[in-house]
């Protein structure tokens, strides 16, 4: 069986994000880049995007634990 046909019988939630990783290529390019991710996740994020996503997050989040408050931890 292949990955496509695994991934549209659907994936557990268990390994989910590390088959995002694997399957989307992250996984390589975070170790061609090591500590970018550190560095670019210090810096602050333009305003124009922050705002989209904060918008987006309580439509696809509603009752995500980690965005059910403005300011948390998400």
């Amino acid at each position: 069986m292949g990955i496509r046909l695994r991934c549209q019988k659907g994936i557990p939630p268990s390994l989910r994000g590390r088959a995002w990783q694997y399957l989307s290529g992250s996984k390589v390019k975070l170790e061609q880049n090591i500590g970018k991710f550190d560095e670019l996740d210090l810096l602050p994020g333009d305003p124009k995007w922050l705002d989209v996503i904060e918008r987006d997050l309580h439509r696809q989040f509603p009752f995500h634990e980690m965005f059910v408050s403005r300011g948390g931890h998400g």
